[in-house]
């Protein structure tokens, strides 16, 4: 008896979309409401639910150009920020974002809260060597 292990074409694979809000902050306005503004979007398709990673999805912020967050945000669909914004760091939270993903067209919101980057610009490097070939041959030239 053979029994086949691969499922069948008919068997659809539960997927969803993650829908990336980034660049903005939270802002809490004069009644109370919480919103997250100036932000940019990116969405991920069709994300088979069966292979979401915590870890993977946190770190989707590398892919977005940042170089550090404080926290990977979800939103409860239908909630406000103030009491809907859950925190994305637990496989438990992950399952609960999957399941209100399937009862919101399967799409899910995530914010992302992160530091703001202010380079260490140095004005006068005097020591500083470039580093083309030209002008490290024409360097070791004149210094031998």
């Amino acid at each position: 008896m053979i029994i086949n292990a691969q499922p069948s074409s008919a068997v659809e694979m539960a997927a969803i979309d993650l829908v990336y809000h980034h660049g903005g902050q939270f802002v809490s306005k004069d009644d109370g409401e919480m919103v997250y503004e100036m932000e940019e979007m990116n969405v991920e398709e069709k994300i088979d639910v069966d292979t979401l990673d915590v870890f993977a999805m946190r770190n989707q912020y590398k892919a977005l150009g940042y170089d550090k967050i404080v926290q990977c945000w979800w939103l409860v669909p239908g909630r406000p920020l103030n009491i809907g914004r859950r925190e994305l760091d637990t496989d438990n939270e992950l399952l609960k974002l999957c399941f209100y993903a399937e009862r919101n067209g399967n799409k899910i919101p995530l914010c992302y809260e992160h530091v703001v980057f202010v380079p260490n610009l140095v004005e006068d490097c005097p020591n500083l060597i470039g580093m083309t070939p030209t002008s490290l041959r024409y360097k070791l030239k004149h210094q031998l």
